[in-house]
């Protein structure tokens, strides 16, 4: 979603060619297409949100330096059993895809959380090590019977992705995006199911710290499981998916001393 910060730091991505970019000091990375000019005229430019301390101390994105995740006893079980989306949205800021109620839910060390929606990034919000991938996808789910619902609770699947064959998953509803913002298309049973991301309804490993939403109101309620695994998308399937939401990562925060584990 678009992101405005009070500097002008204009992140310039274009991702058909970016296996990831290397950063210091956990700034985003500005990584360009080895491909013609005229190729990148007329792409949407968004500017990043920047760093600040208006929201509270757990903040997210973040950069996950991986040598000093520690240790996590977490148990995820996935209840994601033909979960398929019933709506898909152009949001103008991101693709959208819209879960029923009742369609799918995982259990996060013995809480329930309801699936909701899934929705994409371009450039990736989260780094690795200080490495930023070109597109990442936000699995969101709800607290199940929370008794606070002013403030909800969230648990969020982060997946990262660089550059490589077509995915199956992504393609089964990119050329039925709808082409202007704000439209919906409804989407057939068993048109796109979210358990082919998740092979064997396992979960895969993750990283998993707690953090806030990437978009207003960055609410500090979430739990972030990050996958290890980065997934693959074609240049062409990111491309097209960024000229739609254009660039709409947020910056990473400082984590403040919060742990990460794994």
């Amino acid at each position: 979603m678009q992101m405005r910060g009070a500097a002008s730091f204009l992140a310039v991505l274009s991702v058909a060619a970016v296996l990831g970019c290397k950063s210091r000091n956990a700034d985003p990375c500005v990584c360009l297409a080895d491909e013609p000019v005229a190729a990148l005229e007329g792409r949407k430019e968004v500017l990043y949100s920047l760093p600040d301390l208006d929201h509270g101390l757990l903040q997210s994105p973040v950069n996950i330096l991986s040598d000093q995740a520690v240790d996590g006893t977490h148990k995820v079980v996935l209840h994601f059993d033909h979960a398929a989306p019933e709506r898909l949205v152009n949001m103008g800021t991101t693709i959208e895809l819209d879960f029923p109620e009742g369609g799918g839910s995982l259990d996060y060390d013995g809480r329930e959380y309801d699936l909701g929606q899934l929705h994409f990034h371009t450039p990736s919000e989260h780094q690795i090590d200080g490495i930023t991938f070109p597109m990442e996808m936000h699995i969101v789910h709800r607290l199940r019977g929370e008794a606070t619902p002013e403030q909800p609770r969230y648990l969020v699947i982060a997946i990262l992705f660089r550059m490589g064959k077509e995915s199956h998953f992504i393609g089964s509803f990119l050329e039925a995006v709808p082409h202007e913002a704000g439209e919906a298309k409804h989407l057939e049973p068993g048109e796109v199911y979210l358990e082919e991301l998740f092979p064997g309804r396992r979960m895969p490993h993750y990283y998993h710290y707690r953090g806030s939403l990437t978009t207003p109101p960055h609410t500090e309620s979430v739990h972030w499981l990050v996958l290890k695994q980065v997934m693959k998308a074609s240049a062409e399937q990111i491309r097209r998916i960024n000229a739609i939401e254009g660039d709409n990562a947020r910056h990473v925060q400082a984590l403040y001393g919060r742990p990460i584990d794994d």
